[in-house]
Order: C-alpha cells, then structure tokens, then sequence
C-alpha cells in the first residue's frame, strides 16, 4: 500500500519504489516515510531513481561477476555529490562526438598515458573459447551430434558440423555459434522435451 503510494506521489517508475523504500527505511532509521518527498523536483525525483537503479544494477552485476572470475573491483561513481556535479554539468562535457565521459577522460590524461584514457572500451568476456575446447567439448559431441540435429531438423546436420569442426579447429572463430547451438538445444531438451513441466 505504502510502496503504490510512494509510486504515485513520487512519480518514480515502480521498479524503482522497493529500492526507494528501503534507502529511506536506512536513512530515516526505520522511522516512518513523512519527510516530504512530494515536494521533490522532477530533476531530483528522476536523479533518485537514477541512483538506485544504476547503484543496484552496478553493484550487483559486478560484484557477482568479479568473485565468479576472482577479481577484486571497484565500482567508482556512487558518490551522490558527484553524481549531483555530473547532473549540472553541460552535455558536451559528459559527451564529445561519440567519446562517452569526455571531461573524465581529460582530467585523466594528466594521470595516465592518452592511449589508455582514449582507448575502446572492453568488457570482460566469458571464456566461451576455453569452455568449448575444455569442460564442454563431451556436450557438444553429445547435444550437437549429426545425429541430434537431424532428429530435430532445424539445421542442416551437415553445416552445424562444419561450424564445429572449424570453430575446434581454430579455422574460424565460430565461438559464440557453437554455444547458441549449444544453449538452444538444451533449452529444447528442458522445455519442449520435458514431460514434468
């Protein structure tokens, strides 16, 4: 009840009210909700979902990925005083052209060599390449055998078998192929195969 009328009032998306609810549940002490939010700016109604929703996602997403791969990360740019900056700073600071965080990237080139301030992006991908020559080479003999796709007739058993053997073979970087195929057909297996659903 509370968190719909938190919804209307506030106009934050829904999504974002339990989030909303609970920083203010720590923030107030658990002491009641009456603190005005009514009265709020679009602006800074819009800067609170804001936070919450790329806090949460940030935190979670690279928190759970960084101990999966045993890295130690910190997730910067949390800090409500500089998001409040970032909020008042004109575009053309925050973007240049296509170049994201233009005036992080040149506070930075003080710091570090331009090569790597101005460097592409690059996430950290899944060793698909190592788990398809490794731990699942067994699976992909078994699920995507000639026999398997011909009894399920989607592909041409022949040409699935060309991008594996190419792919294992390192003629061509079918990595990503291979574990589409991979992942259909145990999607397949689990729920148009399966008579306990």
């Amino acid at each position: 009840m509370l968190s719909a009328a938190l919804s209307v009032d506030v106009g934050i998306n829904r999504m974002y009210t339990e989030y909303l609810l609970l920083a203010l549940w720590i923030v107030v002490g658990g002491v009641g909700f009456s603190i005005g939010l009514v009265g709020l700016s679009a602006t800074k109604r819009r800067m609170a979902g804001a936070a919450s929703a790329a806090a949460d996602r940030t935190s979670i997403n690279q928190d759970k990925t960084s101990m999966a791969a045993n890295l130690e990360v910190r997730v910067p740019f949390l800090n409500h005083e500089l998001m409040e900056l970032a909020g008042r700073m004109p575009v053309n600071l925050k973007l240049r052209g296509l170049k994201r965080k233009y005036i992080l990237k040149r506070a930075a080139e003080k710091l570090l060599p331009k090569e790597i301030v101005w460097r592409k992006k690059a996430g950290f991908g899944a060793p698909i390449r190592s788990w398809l020559r490794g731990p699942l080479k067994p699976m992909i003999d078994d699920l995507l055998s000639e026999e398997t796709i011909k009894r399920r007739g989607l592909f041409q058993a022949s040409a699935v078998q060309r991008i594996i053997n190419a792919n294992q073979s390192g003629q061509e970087d079918f990595n990503l192929q291979v574990f589409q195929l991979l992942t259909l057909e145990l999607w397949q297996r689990t729920f148009l195969d399966s008579t306990t659903l």
